[in-house]
């Protein structure tokens, strides 16, 4: 029995009443625009048909009719938007994707998951294939792009790389803490999600002035992401010259190795005295 009769008779009045909602019967408006109200109508009557088409084909009585599933995967393509279509695999699972070729009879053929059926609708998944169709036709690839942006690494993972054979195997075990540390208190938590590609200047700015309470480790995490950046332009992972943490101004503070030069015995006048000179001295600047 053709399922749209069945849901008519199984919900008796239901079919009428979902169309009739479709058709937006709320405002009375069909009493004065009939013609607007016969289109919403068809409309309605259209999209409520496909839908209970799509779900007797990803229902499982709607697949008793169907070949069952053997080893290789089941196709069952739109007809009539072209290149949307839904996969059924040996286990069972349905799949909503797109098929499409670029560059004419000859080019590649090439599949784009949408999602599962139940996390999707049928409508909601013929909505995002007529998106993703669009931009074929626009001449744009959406695979490639899916692909370059899987291919793309996040700073956080680049960044672990970095420490892993750059920093540990050729820098003193204490400095390679140190990076450790840094990477771990103020990197990662802040942009380690962040796409390598994405990182600009300003972020790195931002970052900074969000350590300006702490100016000494707003310092040393920029050294360290100046250090790192350069490295991955290095193995290709950024353009060259493209190191995002160039002309961002580091804090002036008064570096830790001048606290231990000062000996512990000076009067406490002389102490100070020695510590301000010694700062001024280290920022020219600031006079």
């Amino acid at each position: 029995m053709d399922p749209l009769i069945k849901s008519f008779q199984s919900g008796r009045f239901s079919w009428f009443l979902r169309v009739a909602e479709m058709a937006d019967l709320r405002d009375f408006s069909f009493l004065v625009f009939p013609v607007r109200f016969a289109v919403s109508v068809v409309r309605g009557y259209y999209v409520l048909t496909r839908e209970i088409q799509w779900q007797a084909l990803v229902s499982p009585n709607g697949l008793q009719t169907r070949p069952k599933p053997t080893s290789t995967d089941i196709y069952l393509w739109d007809a009539d938007l072209s290149g949307f279509g839904l996969k059924i695999t040996p286990a069972g699972r349905k799949v909503y994707l797109i098929q499409y070729r670029l560059g004419g009879r000859r080019g590649r053929t090439r599949r784009i998951t949408i999602g599962h059926h139940g996390e999707l609708t049928p409508i909601t998944a013929r909505m995002e294939a007529k998106r993703l169709l669009g931009q074929v036709a626009l001449g744009r690839d959406p695979a490639s792009d899916r692909d370059k942006a899987r291919a793309d690494k996040s700073l956080g993972a680049v960044l672990d790389q970095f420490l892993t054979e750059h920093v540990k195997p050729k820098r003193k075990a204490s400095t390679a803490r140190e990076y450790q540390r840094i990477a771990k208190l103020y990197i990662q938590p802040r942009r380690g999600r962040r796409l390598l590609s994405e990182i600009t200047r300003q972020d790195v700015a931002r970052l900074h002035h969000e350590l300006a309470s702490k100016s000494y480790q707003a310092n040393r995490t920029l050294a360290l992401l100046s250090k790192f950046f350069n490295w991955a332009e290095k193995y290709g992972f950024r353009p060259d010259g493209s190191n995002p943490c160039s002309h961002v101004e580091k804090y002036p503070v008064l570096e830790r190795a001048n606290w231990r030069m000062i000996p512990s015995k000076l009067p406490a006048m002389q102490w100070r005295r020695e510590l301000l000179q010694r700062w001024a001295m280290s920022n020219p600047q600031i006079l």
